[in-house]
């Protein structure tokens, strides 16, 4: 996919984390507008959780896909 500023957000980017202490890459969301994302979570499933607090200290970057 293509790189994506995160002030160019757009519903249908993908946002990467590093969570956990991770260098690597190691969850995924899927962007839906007002600055929230989608993501499957383990203890919860499917959430729609904001991209501050914790999620903005994890954020690695995004890339569109179409």
């Amino acid at each position: 996919g293509t790189p994506v500023a995160r002030s160019e957000l757009q519903p249908g980017d993908l946002v990467f984390f590093r969570t956990l202490g991770s260098s690597s890459i190691n969850h995924v969301g899927m962007y839906v507008g007002n600055n929230q994302f989608i993501h499957a979570n383990i203890e919860r499933g499917i959430t729609v959780m904001s991209l501050d607090g914790y999620y903005d200290t994890h954020y690695a970057g995004a890339r569109r896909v179409f």
